[in-house]
């Protein structure tokens, strides 16, 4: 018979490797929320996440530049998004 916390503990497994095949598949994230503020993980995160390959696209309607990249006010206006979107 098998308990909950065994199925709890596969569940995390799963979902520990669909998190890594995303963040080797993908290199480039949108950061909703993206903060200035370095003592908060909106910052910190992904400014670790930089220094480690990917690309950050903060977004941020309150900033114009986060961890030296252009901010977003949302993610409507991320050029590439746009684009995208118009052309489905």
């Amino acid at each position: 018979m098998r308990s909950a916390a065994s199925e709890i503990d596969v569940h995390n497994v799963n979902e520990q490797e669909e998190m890594k095949v995303l963040l080797n598949r993908h290199k480039t994230m949108a950061v909703v929320g993206c903060s200035r503020d370095p003592r908060k993980p909106a910052n910190y995160v992904p400014k670790y996440m930089k220094e480690h390959g990917y690309r950050i696209v903060p977004v941020n309607p309150n900033a114009s530049e986060i961890l030296g990249e252009k901010s977003y006010p949302s993610l409507l206006k991320i050029p590439t998004l746009s684009q995208s979107r118009s052309r489905s």
